[in-house]
């Protein structure tokens, strides 16, 4: 009985740390004047003064999800680029969050061109361009701020209507945030089934005796 206690409690760990999530936040924020829905507001000239609400989006993503690849847009297989296709991009002016990019979006960093990385509305082209001095792998904590920034006036697709930047502000700020790992769901699910074995592995012991 010992040793079965032994195996099922080691299967149970093994399926606790199988997998673990680390969530990621690419932050783009700039001083741009914009409209949503028909709806103006305005951003403080050149990031001044600092505490004025200005124009953010944030990709929440998650580092597992990060790769190379060959193409600025797409999961094509090689190199050059860094992508992040998989999350969820908000829209907010100063601490209030507007609305979600309804189109696909993803995080690219260009790891030949200066190490540029860019939030891309992968069925129309690239939202911002941050220039970043010196390489970024997409998976780490990262801050650069008063960086050129290029924005399109095209409309943007979201959840509450369409976004128009009207006066394009070349100033701003990216950052990205890990957040502490968190077990996965399938490792839960795989936890839970061990948990089970061992119960039942318990229960017809006792009765077998």
């Amino acid at each position: 009985m010992k040793i079965e206690f032994i195996a099922l409690m080691a299967f149970a760990g093994f399926c606790g740390s199988f997998a673990r999530a680390t969530p990621i936040e690419y932050t783009f924020t700039n001083a741009s004047d914009f409209t949503l829905a028909g709806v103006s507001y305005t951003g403080p000239y050149l990031g001044l003064p600092t505490n004025a609400p200005q124009l953010t989006f944030t990709f929440y993503g998650n580092t597992d999800n990060v790769f190379t690849a060959g193409s600025f847009i797409g999961n094509t297989p090689g190199t050059g680029y860094i992508l992040n296709e998989i999350g969820t991009t908000t829209v907010s002016y100063g601490d209030t969050t507007l609305a979600t990019l309804t189109d696909p979006f993803g995080i690219v960093i260009s790891t030949v061109f200066g190490a540029g990385i860019y939030l891309v509305d992968e069925a129309n082209g690239a939202i911002l361009l941050d220039d970043i001095i010196g390489p970024y792998n997409g998976t780490t904590d990262y801050t650069r701020s008063t960086i050129s920034e290029d924005v399109p006036f095209s409309p943007i697709d979201t959840s509450a209507g369409q976004l128009v930047i009207t006066s394009g502000a070349y100033q701003g700020d990216f950052s990205a945030s890990v957040a502490p790992a968190v077990p996965e769901p399938s490792a839960i699910v795989l936890l839970a089934t061990g948990a089970l074995g061992f119960a039942g592995a318990f229960r017809r012991r006792m009765f077998a005796s």
